[in-house]
């Protein structure tokens, strides 16, 4: 039987009809995506095609989840794009915030 490749290091929850603001950089303008699945290490986003995220980019995400999820996933975090897949962009966390985030 051969091993996984798969290099994930932590649970990922695939979620349904969930979003998140990410901006690039601290003065970004906030761009709308939805989740497609996250861990307490990073989110898959789909955003749409003219809000472009690229692989380097640092972001600030605000993800809106679930209330069962808000212990397991970080609900804001920095990060950085790790790989885009058309307009699916992947992002590692460098620092977690859990909870719920404020709305301004």
């Amino acid at each position: 039987m051969k091993q996984s490749d798969d290099r994930r290091r932590e649970l990922r929850y695939l979620l349904l009809r969930a979003t998140a603001r990410v901006r690039k950089g601290e003065d970004g303008v906030p761009l709308t995506a939805r989740i497609v699945d996250a861990s307490r290490g990073g989110v898959r986003l789909a955003v749409e095609p003219a809000q472009t995220l690229a692989e380097g980019d640092q972001v600030m995400c605000e993800l809106e989840l679930p209330e069962a999820l808000r212990k397991l996933v970080p609900a804001r975090s920095t990060g950085t794009v790790v790989r885009v897949d058309g307009n699916v962009a992947a992002i590692r966390f460098n620092e977690e915030f859990f909870g719920q985030f404020e709305t301004e």
